[in-house]
């Protein structure tokens, strides 16, 4: 072959060929190289238009009904439309918060993922949107048909193209809304008769909330979520004290949050809060002083618990002389026992047992001789003194120690007097010691000056009269008189005769169960409102100015007594469900008084317990059956001294007969419950039933449920409730439902 300059033709051909091949692949290569960019900015146009609702939808809670509103690129690579697509009935996520819908089959999409060209590999359903491009071919591969149901398969297969974005409800619920709106907490336990304050959990959901709280009583109020109040189930008292021990409310809360556009969250949750009676204590905190040889005599009140209590006093934190009894101490401290102790007292109810210690003072209580000095003694004439003695127990017996000297001796009641009828013994001033003893208290000796004068006795004990003096005298004369526990006395002494000016020379004792004697020159005064049943004895004596010296002395005996007691009564008859009014009366006596009764009372009529008045009086509602009730009351005063009488309340028949011809108070009101959920209460075998048709009768106050354990209290009523319904309705036919409680009272419907 012929050469040519630098290549042969043969050279130069293949070099021509050797282009022509590389220019091919090189074109090949661009045109994919274009083809794989077409396709990536489509997926990120996709992804962005996907992450454009979310972001909506983070804002909205909503899902926007097209992509043209959200102001970005919806043309793909290949200058076609993106599709976005959601259920032809979405409008419960367009114009309804995404957040509060449950998903379903009519609001939402169901993407079938295939593995090949016919072979469905997995179904994706929930799906709120998806956003895809047709791709090159510009042909709509995944919904063709325009349903709620999308075909994605493999890229290539069956030409398959598209390229797809979706989001389930769950997903986005979950990345873009609030938490769930969740209640928890757990109630502490109230206690009766004491402020309660509680706070529930509310988390989730879109504040503020909103509450609903249902079941709230026993004087509990609610805000928010706070619950509070004084509790007070058992409203006949303040003192802690729960007939059952425990009581269960059963509480409901409905919140709602503020999550907007509406539906707005809920959630409801149950509490069960336990209320339990106070721990039992003992209401008093200070025991009344005792004194050593006097009786003493206290009872303690208990407190909390369930009313029904166990009481254990240690004996041993007692004085000496006091014994325990239930709920009492009592007896009389001995002599010397004086000072202060600590009682221990223990106290138990509802299975739990409190121990305090009560502060008690024993005061102290000797025996001693209160007369001062003795009157002048005249020789010749007949000597009698009174000794007066206070202290102790108030038992004495008197001895003469020492006569010192004079014929004088003293009986057992302490009267010192001359052992013949005269006294014989020489004018002088002697030296006499007595001693008294007291059955508790022990002895104590006391010596006085006795002196001895001549001359003639005036009135009274002693005396003089020499001269022509008037005989000296008392007026009125010493002897008994009678004064009256509670009613204030007075009694004037004067000396009498003589020579004045008078000079006091006995005055003694200075007081006596209430009553007090003083003195001047010119009389004596014994006066005062007696406090109780005692025998007084007052010395009185006076000396004259006579040139030969009176002197005379006397003893006043005071016999305080009690005014008597006794009882007098107005008790109506009263008919069934009607409102029953009396009282009985304490005439006499000195207040403050003491009742109680034994006995029967008609149900529902309460006495006069506690009570200090004169009058006693006892009402109420009278739910009992009809007949006699027959009872004993029995009233002490502040004396003391008891009465007791028997009285009797007549319970008479109430027309209850109506259109049906059946009498209610005999055959008893059928009850029906008109309710959610059923009601119970337990039968005279103690047995828990539910309410079905059964008869209620007079004479019982019924405890309603809401659980077939008769556990927790729905409401009480009792016969009259139910005929006070039955009354108000011309066709009385003896048949009520319970149509509502609210945890104390129901609710009824003829």
């Amino acid at each position: 072959m012929r050469k040519l300059n630098g290549l042969t033709l043969i050279e130069l051909a293949i070099i021509l060929v050797i282009i022509g091949i590389f220019m091919g692949i090189g074109m090949s290569a661009f045109l994919i190289y274009v083809k794989n960019m077409k396709t990536s900015i489509t997926k990120n146009t996709v992804q962005n238009a996907c992450e454009a609702v979310k972001g909506y939808i983070s804002t909205h809670y909503l899902i926007p009904s097209n992509l043209s509103s959200l102001g970005i690129k919806t043309k793909d690579a290949y200058e076609e439309n993106l599709i976005y697509k959601i259920n032809t009935s979405a409008d419960a996520y367009t114009s309804n918060n995404i957040c509060s819908q449950s998903p379903n089959s009519n609001n939402t999409l169901t993407i079938n993922i295939y593995s090949d060209a016919s072979t469905i590999e997995s179904t994706k359903s929930n799906i709120v949107f998806a956003i895809y491009s047709k791709g090159e071919n510009r042909v709509d591969n995944t919904n063709p048909d325009g349903n709620n149901t999308l075909d994605v398969k493999p890229y290539g297969i069956d030409n398959y193209d598209d390229i797809i974005c979706y989001y389930d409800i769950n997903s986005l619920k979950r990345d873009l809304c609030p938490p769930s709106l969740t209640v928890s907490g757990n109630l502490p336990t109230a206690t009766e008769d004491k402020y309660y304050e509680a706070s529930i959990n509310v988390n989730g959901g879109q504040p503020p909330y909103s509450y609903t709280w249902s079941g709230l009583s026993c004087g509990l109020t609610a805000t928010d979520d706070k619950i509070y109040g004084q509790i007070n189930c058992d409203t006949s008292s303040t003192d802690g004290k729960l007939s059952s021990c425990t009581k269960t409310l059963n509480l409901t809360v409905d919140v709602e949050d503020s999550l907007t556009p509406a539906p707005h969250n809920t959630a409801s949750a149950n509490f069960n809060l336990t209320v339990k009676a106070q721990p039992p204590y003992v209401f008093e905190t200070v025991l009344p002083d005792a004194t050593e040889c006097l009786p003493y005599s206290v009872s303690l009140t208990g407190k909390g618990g369930n009313g029904s209590y166990t009481w254990n006093i240690d004996s041993n934190s007692l004085p000496s002389g006091l014994s325990t009894s239930n709920n009492t101490i009592s007896g009389t401290p001995n002599s010397g026992t004086a000072g202060n102790y600590r009682v221990s007292v223990s106290l138990t109810s509802c299975n739990e047992t409190t121990t305090t210690q009560i502060p008690l003072k024993v005061n102290p209580n000797p025996v001693k001789i209160d007369t001062i000095t003795l009157p002048y003694a005249y020789k010749g004439n007949d000597y009698r003194v009174l000794l007066q003695a206070s202290g102790g127990a108030g038992n004495y017996t008197w001895q003469l120690i020492n006569n010192g000297g004079v014929d004088i001796v003293i009986d057992s009641n302490g009267v010192l007097r001359s052992d013949d009828g005269t006294i014989d013994t020489a004018e002088g001033t002697y030296k006499v010691t007595v001693r008294v003893t007291d059955s508790c208290a022990g002895s104590v000796d006391k010596t006085f000056a006795l002196t001895i004068v001549s001359g003639s006795a005036g009135g009274g004990s002693g005396g003089g009269g020499g001269g022509n003096c008037p005989i000296l005298s008392l007026n009125p004369s010493p002897g008994t008189y009678t004064a009256y526990v509670g009613t204030s006395y007075s009694l004037l002494i004067s000396p009498s005769g003589g020579v004045s000016p008078y000079t006091n020379t006995l005055c003694t004792p200075s007081s006596c169960a209430g009553l007090t004697l003083t003195c001047s020159s010119s009389n004596a005064v014994i006066s005062g409102k007696p406090t109780g049943s005692a025998i007084c004895n007052f010395q009185v004596g006076y000396g004259d100015s006579c040139p030969t010296k009176q002197s005379t002395s006397g003893v006043y005996t005071i016999n305080i007594a009690c005014p008597t007691l006794s009882l007098s009564s107005n008790l109506p008859a009263v008919n069934l469900c009607e409102t029953f009014n009396g009282s009985i009366t304490a005439n006499g006596g000195v207040n403050p008084y003491n009742w109680s009764y034994t006995g029967n009372l008609p149900l529902n009529v309460s006495f006069c317990s506690g009570n200090t008045t004169s009058v006693c009086s006892l009402s109420g509602l009278v739910i009992d059956n009809i007949g006699a009730y027959t009872f004993n009351v029995s009233v002490q005063d502040s004396c003391p001294q008891i009465v007791t009488g028997s009285f009797s309340i007549s319970v008479n028949p109430t027309d209850m007969t109506g259109i049906s011809g059946r009498d209610c108070s005999t055959s008893g009101i059928t009850v029906g419950e008109k309710v959610k959920g059923k009601l119970y209460y337990m039968d005279n075998n103690n047995i828990c039933r539910e309410i079905d048709g059964d008869r209620f009768y007079p004479g019982k106050v019924y405890t309603i449920y809401t659980d077939d354990n008769c556990t927790n209290v729905a409401c009480t009523l009792n016969f009259c409730d139910l005929w006070n319904v039955e009354k108000g309705n011309d066709y009385s036919n003896c048949d009520v439902d319970i149509t509502g409680y609210n945890g104390t009272t129901c609710s009824f419907r003829d």
